[in-house]
């Protein structure tokens, strides 16, 4: 079959590309225009709240469903389009599913044989012992999966994946059953071990410390949409709304008015950033953007009363009440939260001066959210 290739020079060198991807399940729309591109050695993390698509888009990337619409290619060969399909174990990709998918039945070496599927490999065995000492996991080739704690079971799972050297790897939730010490310390490996490889990957999460971890870039989806793609630090650093802001985080969120000199809100006064006079706005504050000490001159601050304070390990929390700043209603009680580096536990009570960074305080038009 002939297929009419897109010619789009900017895809010439990915090994992985949806583009212009839609999906429907019945009446409802899953993917809405999804275009990405990976390129070798890349990781791309898709990140969004439950039913947002990014799963869907990794079956359709795997060829476990058609893309109803648009194009899938893998290795610059189209894999996929409304009339023609690859199916999943003829294309050259791995895929490390949320819950392993291991086979209790088979030892660990032939779960991950199993992996290398009808690719008439001579070698088998070899393959999968190699595959099996990458992830450190060569002496536990007789054993069997209910043997093995989660992590040993995600190890292999990445192994069975890696086992045929793709060049996608797909990874669908893989360290959502793990412990967050463990999970920690898995996915620094699993991160070394992709580079190594050199594969294209493509990471599905709703957990944002997972995504900027691990991405090269970060795809925010919401309704089967990219909402904004970008590196961690963009994303985190120039959100283009308060959902992308809030998918990385708590978020204290104030009501604003752009005036004459200044933008006010309940909390405190903001610099202009070119809205015009009269623009409602929303204003969105990371709770590590507030630090408790002596005011700045000239840098937006509160004084606030301290309702209670804990030590989070390597952080500590804070609930604060401050009251109206320069809005004509008067408000109060605000209540606002606070995150602070190291030891920092002021007492129940406690009446204290609040910095905002900036850096870390966003403002939107009042008209994205109604």
């Amino acid at each position: 079959m002939i297929i009419d290739s897109v010619k789009d020079d900017s895809l010439k060198n990915s090994i992985l590309e949806l583009y212009k991807v839609w999906h429907w399940f019945g009446s409802s729309v899953a993917l809405q225009d999804l275009s990405l591109t990976i390129e070798e050695s890349e990781v791309v993390c898709l990140l969004g709240p439950s039913g947002c698509g990014k799963s869907t888009a990794l079956r359709i990337a795997a060829g476990l469903e058609k893309a109803q619409k648009g194009i899938v290619r893998v290795g610059g060969e189209v894999a996929s389009t409304a009339d023609f399909h690859i199916p999943a174990e003829d294309r050259n990709v791995g895929l490390v599913f949320q819950d392993y998918a291991l086979f209790p039945h088979l030892s660990v070496i032939d779960n991950v044989k199993f992996g290398l599927g009808k690719g008439g490999f001579s070698n088998s065995t070899e393959m999968a012992t190699n595959a099996l000492e990458m992830v450190n996991m060569g002496g536990f080739s007789s054993k069997f999966p209910h043997t093995l704690s989660g992590g040993e079971q995600q190890r292999v799972a990445l192994a069975r994946a890696l086992a045929p050297r793709p060049q996608v790897m797909l990874l669908d939730e893989p360290y959502s059953g793990l412990d967050a010490r463990l999970r920690e310390n898995i996915r620094d490996e699993v991160l070394h071990l992709l580079r190594k490889e050199g594969c294209a990957t493509l990471m599905v999460t709703h957990d944002s410390e997972e995504a900027m971890f691990m991405a090269d870039r970060i795809i925010v989806m919401e309704r089967g949409r990219i909402v904004q793609a970008g590196t961690p630090e963009e994303l985190y650093f120039n959100p283009i709304n308060s959902f992308v802001a809030g998918i990385f985080g708590e978020l204290n969120k104030f009501n604003g008015r752009v005036e004459l000199n200044n933008i006010s809100s309940e909390l405190a006064d903001f610099p202009l950033n070119g809205m015009e006079k009269g623009q409602s706005v929303e204003i969105v504050i990371r709770p590590e953007a507030l630090e408790i000490s002596s005011m700045e001159p000239g840098a937006p601050s509160f004084k606030a009363r301290v309702i209670e304070s804990r030590l989070l390990g390597r952080m500590s929390y804070i609930h604060l009440s401050s009251f109206s700043s320069s809005m004509t209603e008067v408000v109060d009680d605000i209540h606002v939260h606070c995150k602070m580096p190291g030891r920092v536990l002021p007492n129940p009570g406690e009446i204290v001066d609040v910095n905002i960074d900036l850096a870390q305080a966003f403002i939107f038009k009042k008209e994205l959210f109604d």
